[in-house]
This record gives structure tokens, C-alpha cells and sequence, in this order.
């Protein structure tokens, strides 16, 4: 039994999408042992290779009869084609109790007491129809609707505007319900017997890999193009496989981290061998002469604890540690500011300056070190202009010329200066000779 759900966690970048969505599901076994995987939604090959793995380690071959349980949505129908061809396919029961649940909505909406017979025909034809639904009858319910609908666009109706809703959302729903007829069985029959028909197992599986690590309550935004590979290592610890993953990491042709030998092999997975295999960055005193010898260009940079560090020279041509504020968290940390500041939009200029102040403080108590004063002085230059703006945007008729703009900075916003000299210069303070 297999199961797939999904949900959206924020984007980092907000452009094209705020949101996407990441799907995750889970394998049972025969056991009710339960294999947990997630990839994102239009995630390509990656998808493949979630579903494969968690089947093959559920024991699933050719020979095993598979059940999927979906949305009824065309790319997870794709990949459970794709991954197991011959497997069942059933639309989650779940779904097509919530189409019916905004079906009955609507036509609860209609007036009681002037159009009280409509408003009870209406809700006893969908009754009917979900009723025919659940008991198998599967061409019978989609005619009904189909009824329903045209019942509903009758002229003598037009005065009914829940009606009129009801009659543009019919045809969303039949055709939701006619791509998915193949899927739909005796939901009666298969419930009095015990068997699955929703995906309601999976929403533990949801919870554990997307919505205690990855919701906007933790404050953090995720890249669709690299998530995967947090994805990867998050379901390898909830299955309890991340040790015997990392143990094989020098076999690239590991079979529990590949495609099940039925799957096709043109887009092999990736797996934790070449996912986390370290990336070196050459850096330090002889970088520049050894990658001159070499004929590479300048040694790399990599960001750390805040700072983008750099591979740099002193005045007398010696090695020196350069380091600079990363922009990107530059950048964040502005449009934060610009954000509170339109809050604050209507506050004294006094409270908002005291305000200012000291977060302009924090932020250059832990950027202040050699090398970054010019990071500082853009950060306090960027910050004075929105704030300017801000100040601007009070009233219609205001205009704060610079003068007077540059009088309110020199008076509330810090001026950068180096606060964390080299541990040569705090040493020879501490200890003078």
C-alpha cells in the first residue's frame, strides 16, 4: 500500500512562486511496517528515485501486487505508472468527500424560506450522487451531477445566486470525477472490509518530514532546486537507514540507495555518496601561489558564520584574512528593517530613532571587525534612505530635504568603526611590551 500527500513550505525565492509544494508519502509492507519518502512536486527524476527506493525497501518486485492511493492528480499518476505500471490505482476517498462537502455548502446557502423546495432538491441530488459514489455505482453518480447541472442553469433559477455558484462549480467537479473514473471502486465495500481508502496513514508521514522541520513557524525559506537533499536525509533518519546509508558511501552502486532493478535506467538516483560528498575550497597562505602556478585564477571564497571570507594581502604583501558582510544576509536584514519601519510609519521620530539605534548597534557589534567597514557604512547609507523614506511617505505635502535627513543620522544611527581588531592587536593592548 502506497500513499501520497503533500504540502507547501515557503520558497526562497519569491519569484516565480512564494510557495511549492513537496509531496510525501508512505510505503506499507505487508507488516504495516511503514517506509517514509518526499520529493518535490515536478522534481523531475528525483521523484522516481524517492518512491523506488522506499518500495524496494518494502521487498516490492514485479510480482507484487501494489496498491497507490492518490489525489487523483496526473504527475503522481505518472510516477506511480512509471515506477509500478501494474499497480492499483485508487483515488483517495478523502478528496472526493471535500468536492461533495463544497458542493453541499453552496446549496445550503440558498434561502430556506424563499426557495426552500430548491434548496432540498438540490441537497438530496448530491447526497444521492455521493451516495452512488460510495457504493460503486460510479457512472450513475457522475450522471446524476451531470443532472444536477443543468437542473441548475434553468432561467427560472437565475434570481438564486448560491444556485449559480452551484452550477459553475458542477462541471469543475464532473470533470475532476470523469479523469479519475477508473480509479474510484466499491468505497463501501473496501471500507467494511478493512482495506484503505484514503490517504489519512500518510498525514503522520506529512507532519514528521514537512511540517515539524519545514513550516513557516520555523522562519525558513528552501530552494526547490536543493531541498532534495535535505529531503534525502530527513526521510533516511525517520526510516531509521541513515546509518547503514553512510556506511556504504564509498559504493556508488550501493543497492539500497539505487532504482529497483524494474525501473528505467536512464535517469539513475542520486545517491548520499554523491549528495554530500565534501566540496573543497583551497584557501589559506600559499593558495594564491600555488593555483598561479597551476595557471587558476584567484583562490575561492566561502561564506561562514555571517562573513564571506577572502583569500587577501596586507600592505606589505603578506597573506591576510579579508572578510565582508555576506549581501545576501545584507539584504535580508534591510528589507526586515524596511518592513518594521512601515509599521512604525505614524510612531515620534524620537521613539523611531531610539528604535533604529539600537539595532543598527547590534548589527555592527557583531559585523565590526578589519576589513568590513565598507559593508558598514552601505548598511547605515541604505538604512538612513529607508528610514528618509519612510518619513517621506507620513503625508502628501512632507519633503525631509538631505540636511536635515543627515542632522536626524548623526544623531540617532551609530557611525561604523572596528570593533573586534586581529587578536595581534588585542594582545599588544592587553600586554604592552
Amino acid at each position: 500500500m502506497v500513499g501520497f500527500d503533500g504540502g507547501y513550505v515557503r520558497n526562497r525565492h519569491r519569484r516565480p512562486e512564494r510557495n511549492f509544494e513537496v509531496v510525501a508519502g508512505k510505503a506499507l509492507d505487508r507488516d504495516g511496517q511503514a517506509t517514509r519518502f518526499a520529493f518535490v512536486r515536478d522534481g523531475g527524476s528525483e521523484a522516481v528515485s524517492a518512491v523506488g527506493l522506499a518500495l524496494r525497501h518494502c521487498g516490492v518486485n514485479e510480482a507484487t501486487s501494489v496498491t497507490v492511493l492518490t489525489d487523483g492528480d496526473a504527475g503522481l499518476r505518472a510516477i506511480h505508472q512509471q515506477i509500478a505500471p501494474h499497480a492499483d490505482h485508487i483515488l483517495d476517498w478523502f478528496h472526493i468527500s471535500m468536492k461533495f462537502t463544497n458542493l453541499q455548502q453552496l446549496a445550503r446557502g440558498i434561502n430556506v424560506i424563499a426557495d426552500g423546495g430548491v434548496r432540498s432538491h438540490a441537497l438530496a441530488e448530491i447526497d444521492h450522487a455521493k451516495w452512488r459514489l460510495w457504493n460503486g455505482l460510479t457512472e450513475r453518480g457522475i450522471v446524476g451531477l451531470i443532472h444536477l447541472g443543468q437542473w441548475a442553469e434553468a432561467r427560472c433559477f437565475e434570481h438564486i445566486p448560491s444556485l449559480k455558484k452551484l452550477a459553475l462549480m458542477l462541471p469543475q467537479t464532473i470533470r475532476y470525477l470523469e479523469l479519475n473514473a477508473d480509479s474510484m471502486p466499491d468505497y463501501g465495500k473496501r471500507y467494511r472490509a478493512g482495506q484503505r481508502i484514503s490517504t489519512g496513514f500518510v498525514e503522520s508521514g506529512v507532519n514528521e518530514i514537512i511540517a515539524k522541520r519545514m513550516v513557516k513557524k520555523q522562519q525558513m525559506r528552501w530552494n526547490r532546486h536543493t531541498v532534495q537533499r535535505f529531503l534525502d536525509v530527513r526521510i533516511h533518519v525517520l526510516n531509521g537507514t541513515l546509518e547503514d546509508a553512510f556506511r556504504h558511501w564509498p559504493k556508488a552502486s550501493d543497492l539500497s540507495l539505487t532504482k529497483p532493478t524494474w525501473l528505467s535506467q536512464h535517469d539513475q538516483p542520486t545517491t548520499l555518496h554523491t549528495l554530500f560528498a565534501p566540496a573543497t575550497v583551497e584557501f589559506g597562505r600559499f593558495a594564491e601561489q600555488d593555483r598561479k602556478q597551476r595557471g587558476e585564477g584567484k583562490p575561492q571564497t566561502f561564506d561562514f558564520l555571517g562573513f564571506t571570507h577572502i583569500s587577501g594581502k596586507d600592505r606589505n604583501g603578506s597573506f591576510a584574512l579579508k572578510r565582508k558582510t555576506i549581501s545576501k544576509r545584507m539584504r535580508a536584514k534591510l528589507l526586515e528593517l524596511k518592513q518594521q519601519l512601515r509599521t512604525r510609519m505614524h510612531d515620534p521620530i524620537a521613539l523611531t530613532g531610539k528604535w533604529l539605534k539600537s539595532v543598527a548597534q547590534g548589527y555592527l557589534n557583531y559585523h565590526a571587525v578589519p576589513g568590513n567597514t565598507d559593508s558598514l557604512h552601505a548598511f547605515r547609507n541604505r538604512l538612513v534612505r529607508l528610514w528618509r523614506t519612510m518619513l517621506i511617505h507620513r503625508s502628501q505635502r512632507h519633503h525631509l530635504n538631505w540636511a536635515r535627513m543627515r542632522r536626524l543620522a548623526d544623531r540617532w544611527l551609530p557611525h561604523p568603526r572596528v570593533l573586534h581588531p586581529y587578536p595581534r592587536v588585542r594582545f599588544d593592548a592587553m600586554h604592552p611590551r
